[in-house]
């Protein structure tokens, strides 16, 4: 592995950790019943999940297909803004 791709791969890996921490603290009562809250959790729940496997190429995938999903969340969420749709001034 390259020395660019650790440094990116140690990036991301340190972005999902700091963000699962302090997510934890928001959702420590379990799963929320809002559904905007409801797909934040799910995200967290597999940024954890990517993070407790071993270190490697599946831990990289996992985080990668994490993000990949937030950002297409965040595209809908995106249009539907701008066609003001039900969320209309929401992004998340």
């Amino acid at each position: 592995m390259s020395w660019s791709r650790r440094v990116r791969y140690a990036l991301i890996e340190s972005a999902a950790t700091e963000v699962v921490s302090i997510v934890r603290a928001l959702f420590k009562d379990g799963e929320p019943s809002d559904p905007d809250l409801q797909r934040r959790y799910r995200l967290y729940k597999r940024l954890e999940a990517a993070l407790a496997l071993p270190a490697g190429p599946q831990r990289l995938e996992a985080l990668h297909k994490a993000y990949r999903e937030l950002r297409a969340n965040q595209a809908r969420c995106w249009t539907k803004k701008r066609a003001g749709g039900p969320h209309a001034g929401v992004v998340g």
